[in-house]
Formats: structure tokens, sequence, C-alpha cells
């Protein structure tokens, strides 16, 4: 299982998440059961904000948006409205 990780301002302008090849998932600590909010960082350097579950067995991951168009508290209010 992935380790959750606080996702902050800073951490998410960074330039040492970039990985090398294919990309990198950091799942946000402030997210709950059921629905994951997921920060993915290509090796392009591209940044998207992704929501990770689960529908009748297969794993969807669907993108709800790109960073810095929408920020850190504009992600989690739309991963909050996807729950409802």
């Amino acid at each position: 299982m992935k380790q959750a990780t606080k996702l902050t301002p800073v951490f998410l302008k960074s330039k040492r998440i970039i990985p090398e090849s294919g990309y990198a998932d950091y799942f946000d600590s402030e997210s709950r059961k059921g629905m994951s909010l997921v920060f993915r960082v290509s090796s392009s350097g591209r940044k998207t904000w992704v929501l990770m579950y689960r529908h009748r067995g297969k794993q969807r991951r669907p993108t709800i948006g790109v960073f810095p168009a929408m920020g850190l508290a504009d992600a989690r209010d739309a991963a909050d409205a996807e729950r409802e």
C-alpha cells in the first residue's frame, strides 16, 4: 500500500519530486476513505490531480485538474464534491 504524504504548496512546487522516468503518485494524507486524492507527477514535469477509487472491482483514475491551474484547496474541494 502506498504511504500518504502531507501535501503542502511548497511540496507541490518542488522540483525534487519529478521522477527520472514514468510518473510518481503522491497520495494526500487528508484524503477520506473510499476515494484518494493523488498528486501525479510525470517525468516531463506535468503535474495533475487524480482521484483513485474502485468501482465494481476495477480501479478508476479520472484526472480532475492540472497543477498549478488547480491548487491544493481547489483539488480537495473537487475531490469532496466527487465523493458526494
